[in-house]
């Protein structure tokens, strides 16, 4: 939830969107219970008429378990900044330094040609300039 619409922000520990759902990569809320106050969950709710899983699933996580994991995973780190450094060299590593300006640079011009195609087919009266009005009486 954003910030203006969570009454209760230290309720989670990953709040304010940081929970995505790994199919559609929409942020999960935190869902409430009126019949159990105590009991939270992360939940992601999507129905956009379509019956494939990215696009329709209903999907709802403990928050106390999600929580557990992240204290978990992130305790280690915030005790030894080390650790911190070696993660982020490692993922600075997996990065693919390859120079994709060619490439976009072609796909650039292919769709500068289709539109200047486009645009011969479909011609558009011409926009009369500010100062062309004829001022009816």
């Amino acid at each position: 939830m954003s910030a203006r619409n969570n009454h209760t922000p230290n309720e989670t520990l990953l709040r304010g969107g940081l929970v995505l759902f790994g199919i559609c990569g929409r942020r999960m809320h935190v869902l409430r219970y009126n019949r159990r106050p105590d009991y939270l969950d992360y939940h992601c709710k999507q129905n956009w008429g379509s019956d494939k899983t990215h696009y329709h699933h209903s999907v709802a996580m403990s928050v106390a378990v999600l929580d557990a994991a992240l204290w978990q995973f992130a305790l280690p780190y915030i005790q030894n900044s080390v650790l911190v450094r070696e993660h982020i060299t490692a993922m600075r590593e997996q990065v693919d330094p390859k120079d994709r300006s060619a490439a976009l640079e072609a796909t650039l011009e292919e769709t500068k040609a289709k539109l200047s195609i486009s645009s011969r087919w479909l011609r558009l009266p011409a926009m009369k300039q500010p100062g062309n009005f004829i001022a009816n009486d």
